[in-house]
């Protein structure tokens, strides 16, 4: 049985049954007034429903991507609910490996030893059947090749997040994410790394490795946020720079914005 597919059909019903009303004139007010009402009153019985029903819980699968001659690699990484782990470590001769619960689709656009991969979920996690407490969401664990170059752009959502690129040559980092808690080791051996975080109701905590330069601007609402600033000088309107920061041989710059949530840099 194909719980979206209820569901919709619950709200088409809905829909057609005040059409229905409207043309027969019985009532003397507009009836569509009753339909953002009764979309409210079908998704909170829906909710109800799914946490009476039994716990759902995702598959989990093994996937990996060949290196081949890969050298450089654009990541683009789509995660719902759950808990997301990323760090160094793949086989070999994998561009990637790692364990999906939930599985995996990619797309890939290869073009000499560039490749651009866009990952996300075989599940649709923002489907009405997703919805309610009762879905533990999805764990993945993806490991990546050393000796690849990568651009990541990656969009998470309610969850619990370890990025450690330590070990990696990064030259971008975009995060998009909502109410998660975010832990995210910057890259080690990297040249440049430029770092753009957007956050909503999140806790992020972003680690510097020794060695690596910074320059941070912070822009965050009822933020609480945290800078190591015996490392990080304060140069004002939310900014921090290492006193190094343009001469060192590794360095990163962070660009942080959010609503209400906690930012923390060490």
């Amino acid at each position: 049985m194909n719980r979206n597919r209820i569901f919709w059909g619950a709200i088409l019903i809905l829909a057609g049954v005040l059409l229905l009303l409207d043309r027969t004139n019985l009532f003397r007010f507009d009836v569509w007034r009753l339909f953002w009402p009764s979309v409210i009153i079908v998704i909170g019985g829906w909710i109800i429903y799914k946490n009476f029903s039994p716990d759902k819980t995702f598959t989990e699968e093994t996937a990996s991507y060949p290196l081949g001659n890969i050298e450089t690699a654009s990541i683009d990484l789509k995660h719902g609910g759950g808990r997301l782990y990323l760090e160094s470590g793949s086989a070999a001769d994998n561009l990637f490996d790692g364990l999906f619960s939930g599985g995996l689709e990619y797309e890939d656009h290869h073009s000499g030893i560039n490749v651009d991969l866009d990952l996300k979920p075989a599940v649709d996690v923002f489907a009405p059947s997703m919805w309610g407490k009762n879905t533990e969401g999805l764990k993945w664990q993806i490991r990546f090749n050393e000796r690849v170059s990568y651009r990541f752009k990656l969009k998470t959502g309610a969850g619990e997040h370890h990025f450690n690129f330590r070990n990696l040559n990064v030259s971008e980092i975009s995060l998009d994410t909502g109410a998660s808690s975010t832990m995210m080791v910057l890259p080690a051996s990297s040249d440049f790394t430029k770092v753009d975080i957007n956050a909503g109701a999140a806790s992020v905590e972003i680690s510097v490795p020794d060695g690596v330069a910074a320059e941070i601007s912070m822009k965050s609402g009822l933020s609480g946020n945290s800078v190591n600033t015996q490392r990080f000088i304060p140069t004002g309107s939310g900014l921090y720079r290492s006193e190094n920061y343009e001469s060192a041989e590794h360095r990163v710059q962070i660009n942080i914005s959010g609503g209400v949530g906690s930012f923390t840099v060490n």
